[in-house]
């Protein structure tokens, strides 16, 4: 059985170093003193004994009622239909399913709850965000509460580093339908088109990014004065899934980059993944590369030579070989 100490202090907000923030709880209703793993039940130890359990996919965890409910409105409501409904002599037990992040994220509210610190990075802020939004943990119950914090520290990863932006977008990549829902993907993907068409001096850069960026710009002839090539942005906005590289392009497309810019994206990112008709990724089903195909031609800018003639033979190859609609081949 694994044991950990769980860590708490006074302070709401902890220091922030690479873009990790350590949050609190303004309130601490119960305080615990330890929270222990056995297989993939969790025991939260206090100096009550447990009277709520939460089952969460595969994992149970062994809660208390005062410092779950004070914050969720979500548990708070099936707290008071379990008992006004259900036999008095047992502990209410809760199933959540479809729970955004699962377990992993699950123990960190619990965390929360419990008035333990909490770490957040651009890896996890997504999933613990729409947990909270999930879980109904607004300021209306308690100050301080993981909504407002969440936002917080999300708004700021948007405007500051531009890695952690695609590592926000990987994170929502299992939990579409929330981040969607939320605004996520669109906020990130607004984020990603206003630093694309602004000098990436002016934000927080990594060293890998610095180094990206001059390689780009060595190789850009026509660009050499400005220090920095114009399609800097092209590889790290390549390695997005196609449904989050659309968002991004849209949101390119709204802020009036070049049409001839956003096209070479475009092509950058079917050369990285569907580089010809004979060799196609073969993890990928039939139906969703003619999806994939189908999203390309769509987000294609309409403008004239906005894109070359090979890559367009290109895609018209794959839609022919993808089946897709007679009314996209024709664009």
């Amino acid at each position: 059985m694994g044991s950990r100490s769980l860590d708490s202090g006074k302070a709401t907000v902890s220091g922030r170093n690479h873009n990790k923030c350590v949050i609190l709880p303004a309130n601490e209703n119960m305080v615990a003193e330890a929270l222990e793993k056995r297989n993939q039940n969790w025991t939260v130890r206090a100096r009550v004994a447990n009277d709520l359990i939460i089952q969460v996919g595969d994992s149970s965890f062994q809660l208390h009622k005062l410092a779950m409910v004070s914050k969720s409105e979500y548990l708070n409501r099936l707290v008071f239909q379990r008992r006004s409904n259900g036999p008095k002599d047992t502990l209410p037990k809760i199933q959540i399913d479809n729970f955004p992040g699962g377990s992993e994220i699950f123990e960190l509210v619990v965390k929360f709850c419990y008035g333990c610190r909490v770490d957040l990075t651009a890896s996890n802020i997504a999933p613990v965000h729409c947990a909270a939004h999930f879980l109904e943990m607004s300021d209306d119950l308690e100050q301080g509460n993981l909504i407002s914090k969440t936002e917080a520290f999300l708004s700021f990863v948007l405007f500051s580093a531009w890695k952690d932006i695609f590592r926000i977008l990987k994170s929502c990549e299992s939990i579409s339908l929330w981040a969607m829902k939320l605004q996520i993907l669109q906020r990130c993907s607004d984020a990603i088109a206003w630093k694309a068409c602004i000098d990436p001096k002016l934000f927080t850069l990594s060293e890998d990014d610095a180094i990206s960026l001059n390689v780009l710009a060595n190789d850009a002839e026509n660009l050499k004065h400005k220090g920095i090539a114009e399609n800097w942005w092209f590889e790290d906005v390549s390695c997005l899934r196609i449904d989050h590289f659309v968002e991004v392009i849209k949101s390119i497309k709204r802020k009036g980059v070049r049409s001839e810019l956003v096209g070479s994206c475009v092509a950058y990112w079917t050369a990285k993944w569907i580089s010809g008709p004979d060799n196609l990724p073969k993890h990928l089903t039939h139906h969703l590369l003619r999806v994939t195909t189908e999203s390309l031609v769509r987000i294609l800018p309409e403008e004239e030579n906005s894109v070359s003639v090979n890559f367009l033979l290109h895609l018209l190859k794959l839609g022919i070989m993808m089946r897709i609609s007679s009314e996209l081949l024709m664009r």
